[in-house]
């Protein structure tokens, strides 16, 4: 297997992420920016769009030089330097336009004062009739994954009595093995392990999006309500359709331990539905918008702010208000969702999550 073709993958994800960081403010409510509550005449001032630019370019720059001292890494350095390079690659992509967000929030949050953008009341409005709306698809279609789970596991159990003694689980960037296993039943449950948790992080984010609290703008009712209709539509079937090639792909782990794919071949059709994954979601955010910011049909008035919530937002993007009874609700910067910490329930969600991780380490750990 060629090492170059498997760099090439292994780089090509720093500079999708970084295209999704950078683009952010772009996508975002045109009530929002930088995680600050503006009204959507301020879209249009000239200070604002230089702040947007500005940390569009700083992502952008962070973004290649990154990507060449991967590359870089994986030429001078060979594996050891390439994994190194390529997590503190993402961690610094995250980390930084975190802290530039925090930036530019500041800076919106000075000029919001500056030119006296305020809410004189909380106007707040649903949509009657939500059945004409469009909606996430129903949770119940995540059991689609069941017979794929189920499939795997039987290709495990078919293939057991002819798997090696030593069944392979790491590999080099020459696709040359370089961790062996035990062969034991943990072989044939482990990758319907990894099918579960991933059932099981991919139901939980439709949950999220069903029962999400849904922005509707009080000056826009019906067009923001239809635009965030169509943005969790797209969304939930997203979730469906990759969590669905997500999981069927594990079944390449039984395959590459009987010895009918390398755990070269494996580990490139993994790759390729990883990357597949992140073109994806980064095509939806363009077509979308945050909460379907880039289709809604609005009637924006004079522009002026009719409802102010920054100080539930802790940094820009960690929800608390505990006089709100939901648990989801779409982020402030980034698209997606997120949770309301003031919630005892989120917590919960966290610490279970948490524990499933630690499981499946443990699980890991014990084949090797």
């Amino acid at each position: 297997m060629d090492t170059t073709f498997f760099i090439v993958l292994i780089v090509g994800l720093v500079p999708l992420t970084g295209i999704f960081m950078a683009l952010t403010p772009w996508l975002m409510r045109r009530q929002e920016c930088f995680a600050v509550t503006v009204p959507v005449s301020a879209q249009a001032d000239p200070i604002i769009g230089t702040y947007k630019r500005r940390y569009t370019a700083e992502v952008v720059v962070l973004s290649v030089v990154s990507t060449l001292a991967i590359w870089l890494a994986s030429v001078l350095g060979g594996e050891a330097a390439t994994t190194i390079a390529l997590t503190l690659a993402v961690l610094a992509i995250v980390l930084v336009s975190f802290l530039l967000m925090l930036h530019y929030r500041k800076l919106v949050m000075q000029l919001k004062e500056e030119r006296g953008w305020r809410a004189d009341t909380s106007e707040r409005a649903a949509v009657v009739g939500e059945a004409d709306i469009p909606q996430a698809v129903p949770l119940a279609w995540e059991l689609l994954n069941v017979p794929v789970i189920c499939g795997t596991a039987l290709v495990g159990v078919a293939l057991y009595p002819s798997m090696p003694d030593q069944v392979p689980m790491h590999m080099d960037l020459s696709g040359a093995v370089t961790s062996w296993a035990d062969k034991s039943p943990l072989v044939v449950v482990f990758p319907v392990l990894i099918q579960v948790v991933i059932l099981a992080a991919m139901a939980f984010s439709h949950y999220s999006i069903v029962r999400s609290k849904r922005p509707v703008d009080p000056t826009a009712p019906v067009s923001s309500a239809l635009a965030y209709g169509l943005f969790a539509h797209a969304q939930s079937v997203y979730l469906v359709v990759f969590g669905l090639l997500i999981d069927a792909v594990m079944v390449c782990l039984p395959l590459s331990f009987a010895g009918v794919l390398s755990i070269a071949q494996a580990a490139l059709v993994v790759m390729v539905v990883a990357i597949s994954c992140v073109v994806g979601a980064l095509a939806l955010s363009l077509v979308y918008g945050q909460a379907g910011s880039r289709i809604a049909a609005r009637v924006e008035g004079d522009g002026a702010m009719v409802d102010d919530d920054d100080e539930h937002w802790k940094l820009g993007v960690f929800y608390f208000d505990a006089q709100d009874p939901s648990l989801f609700l779409p982020e402030r910067f980034g698209v997606g969702w997120t949770v309301n910490y003031a919630r005892p329930a989120v917590w919960a969600i966290i610490a279970a999550f948490v524990v499933t991780i630690i499981a499946l380490l443990v699980v890991s750990a014990m084949m090797v």
